[in-house]
């Protein structure tokens, strides 16, 4: 968790740097780099599971991906007016700083309960991604169809609002918060 808040702390430079140089190399660097800021997701999943009792972890991985984005609620449409009124300097940088409380406070107050951990060959953690039942390989199948789906699906939205109906950086914001505030109590719902 600390290495990939580490590299959210570079991509965020990155995109910055891209902004004060008007270069598109540091642009796709920190897109790509930043994708990998979901290399920290088994942690956290495995943090949640060690941290409460059996028939409340789906209870509190639905609290922790909330919480996770809650801030997005009322920060985007925050976001999109500092854009509107100060430019995006100012966004990555308030972003460099948030990821660098983050950052410092998991590298002083998080501790790694692993016990007994060994490491495993890349070949068996490959197989072991791979379930042994097919209804849940069919489970992952569907789930990576609607990932793909969803990703490009709502990027192209946002950009078709902008193009067409020429959505501003605020309205954008807005309606991400709306997105991210239904799509969270829905999910907060159900567990």
């Amino acid at each position: 968790m600390v290495v990939t808040s580490f590299i959210v702390l570079v991509s965020l430079v990155l995109h910055l740097l891209a902004i004060y140089t008007g270069s598109l190399l540091p642009l796709v660097a920190g897109s790509i780099i930043l994708a990998f800021s979901w290399l920290s997701t088994p942690a956290w999943n495995t943090l949640t599971m060690e941290s409460v009792e059996d028939e409340k972890r789906g209870l509190a991985l639905s609290l922790i991906m909330f919480m996770s984005v809650f801030p997005g609620i009322f920060f985007s449409p925050l976001g999109g007016w500092l854009v509107r009124e100060y430019g995006y300097i100012l966004i990555f940088i308030i972003g460099i700083c948030m990821e660098a409380i983050c950052f410092f406070t998991m590298l002083f107050f998080i501790e790694d309960t692993r016990v007994g951990w060994r490491k495993n060959s890349l070949g068996n953690m490959l197989l072991g991604l791979v379930p042994s039942s097919n209804t849940l390989r069919k489970l992952y199948v569907l789930t990576t169809i609607d990932s793909f789906s969803w990703g490009l699906g709502s990027t192209l939205f946002f950009g078709f609002l902008v193009k067409w109906y020429g959505y501003e950086e605020y309205r954008l914001g807005l309606l991400s918060g709306i997105f991210t505030a239904s799509r969270n109590l829905l999910s907060l719902l159900v567990s």
